[in-house]
């Protein structure tokens, strides 16, 4: 009864209860990342992370 309560709510609201394929996109990415931080450590975590980093790619270019 509370779960539909809030998804009532959060209907109400604007939200839209199926993600939209740029949160999906992330919640893959953050998945990645924790997967390789648990095999590489933190550098792994980063170096997944910010692979697809526009502001970190041309920081790394420069």
């Amino acid at each position: 009864a509370l779960l539909e309560e809030l998804k009532r709510f959060a209907a109400g609201q604007g939200v839209r209860e199926e993600p939209s394929s740029e949160a999906l996109r992330l919640a893959a990415e953050r998945l990645k990342a924790g997967i390789a931080r648990n095999i590489w450590g933190s550098s792994g975590f980063y170096e997944v992370l910010l692979d697809d980093d526009p502001i970190f790619q041309r920081a790394r270019s420069e």
